[in-house]
């Protein structure tokens, strides 16, 4: 097992990231943030499997006192093409400015808390084992959140900060590690956008195994290099 996937592992057994148990190495000079030129890039046929969102089943049932047609039981599905369409909705909200922050780094950790539960729930119901590039994005999803918990770590050291903006003036700087994560989360999101979304029509920034990107690698060795101590 690759440390990549031992990370994946690891996670998704212990759940939700906090900074008295995650440990990631200090970014590399190779892990700044660097300027990505979209290029174009070919399309690979996949299937779109999903799953149906049990939480937002008992909320319907609870709110209506039924249980949803089969129509609206559809609807309540969450496939990877659908998360992908609804993350880049998420990702174009500034949800620091709606909480009264002005904090680029806390809008990087609310969208990366905001997409992960999807990804956690994809995961568990076996939709994305083998999908390489959404593994990527939960590793880098949680490599985010873990990132707010450490700059805010001296304020409280077990994560309990993290949302304490009364406190924003004593969080740390991001460091280049958290702002090349979201970089490459917003890279991702975009490539899938373009090969499940848009026919494979748009240019790409090269970050996805799903187009065979040429900066996989690059994603890649960035995972390794900040993986969570084993």
């Amino acid at each position: 097992m690759n440390n990549r996937n031992y990370a994946l592992v690891t996670i998704m057994g212990i759940g939700f990231l906090g900074a008295a148990v995650f440990s990631f190495n200090q970014p590399s000079e190779q892990a700044e943030a660097k300027d990505i030129h979209p290029q174009v890039t070919k399309i690979s046929t996949q299937q779109d499997q999903g799953a149906t969102r049990s939480k937002i089943v008992e909320d319907y049932v609870e709110e209506n006192q039924a249980v949803p047609s089969q129509s609206e039981l559809d609807d309540m599905k969450i496939t990877p093409n659908q998360f992908v369409k609804e993350s880049l909705e998420t990702y174009s909200k500034d949800f620091a400015k709606n909480a009264g922050v002005n904090d680029e780094a806390y809008n990087m950790y609310l969208h990366a808390k905001s997409i992960s539960s999807d990804l956690q729930f994809l995961n568990k119901e076996n939709i994305i084992g083998e999908n390489m590039d959404m593994q990527n994005l939960f590793l880098l999803t949680s490599m985010v959140q873990h990132f707010q918990y450490v700059r805010t770590s001296s304020i409280d050291p077990n994560g309990g900060a993290a949302e304490k903006t009364q406190y924003v003036d004593q969080w740390k700087q991001p460091s280049k590690a958290m702002i090349q994560a979201d970089k490459y989360i917003k890279e991702i999101l975009h490539d899938l956008d373009v090969a499940n979304n848009k026919g494979g029509k748009g240019k790409t920034y090269g970050v996805t195994n799903r187009l065979e990107g040429d900066k996989v690698n690059e994603v890649e060795a960035f995972l390794d290099g900040n993986r969570i101590n084993e």
